[in-house]
């Protein structure tokens, strides 16, 4: 099972990889990025990570959603199918957050008297 904190980077780093190669260079790979050592760094990554796709989605257009763009994973797609894959992520992987922090917070001792994991 992953951690939390490894869904919350792999959420940043996906958008970080989609934007890069729809929106800008292309240049950088999963390879490139970074993995931030602590939770504070780590959440404001993640939201780092929304700020130019917040911002381009405040702008776009119908048009600007059927533009096609190039795609990390091969063949272009379209600007919409790019932002619906990550929205898709966002809330995949944000349930599992939510779920991993649901079943944190309602951890019963054990017979010793111990928390269990």
């Amino acid at each position: 099972m992953t951690t939390i904190a490894w869904r919350l980077v792999h959420l940043a780093n996906g958008n970080w990889i989609y934007w890069e190669h729809a929106f800008g260079p292309g240049a950088r790979t999963f390879a490139d990025l970074v993995v931030p050592g602590s939770a504070d760094a780590a959440r404001t990554y993640w939201r780092d990570s929304r700020e130019p796709i917040t911002a381009w989605l405040a702008e776009a257009t119908d048009a600007h959603l059927r533009e096609l763009r190039p795609s990390h994973l091969g063949e272009p797609r379209s600007a919409g199918d790019v932002l619906m894959t990550l929205v898709d992520e966002q809330v995949h992987h944000g349930a599992e957050i939510a779920l991993l922090r649901g079943l944190h917070a309602r951890r019963t001792p054990d017979a010793t008297g111990s928390q269990m994991p």
